[in-house]
């Protein structure tokens, strides 16, 4: 019985997640899962450049949202060659890379635009994140 009414209610959301876009909160955790160091969040100090302060990571989240059951993050990648990458992920398994885009500069103004233009950008491997 009890594995019914799990099942029931993944399933109910993962029909809202279907149904309409939501924003969703990408938390530290989720970040040390996927990435090898550290992420600043939005507005957060972070090393954009080569000149290097230990204190801060070099990565920096821009944005994300969740639509049709894949979350997306878009983050700002400095150091020796600072880059943006936009990558998804499965929203039921959020293990899952599904897609990894990487480019050097952008006129989208916010994450729904740039989603709809991925297919301009330059898909990476997934293990470069």
């Amino acid at each position: 019985m009890q594995l019914r009414i799990i099942a029931l209610f993944l399933y109910s959301l993962s029909c809202s997640v279907m149904a309409e876009g939501f924003e969703f909160e990408v938390t530290q955790e989720f970040c040390e899962l996927h990435f090898k160091d550290q992420m600043a969040f939005t507005g957060d100090p972070f090393n954009a450049t080569d000149v290097v302060d230990e204190e801060f990571p070099y990565r920096r989240l821009i944005s994300e949202s969740v639509t049709s059951n894949v979350a997306y993050i878009w983050y700002e990648h400095g150091g020796r060659g600072y880059h943006q990458h936009l990558v998804s992920y499965n929203v039921l398994k959020p293990t899952e890379v599904l897609e990894n885009y990487t480019f050097y500069k952008t006129e989208y103004k916010n994450i729904t635009e740039l989603i709809k233009n991925k297919g301009q950008l330059s898909a990476q491997s997934k293990e470069e994140l």
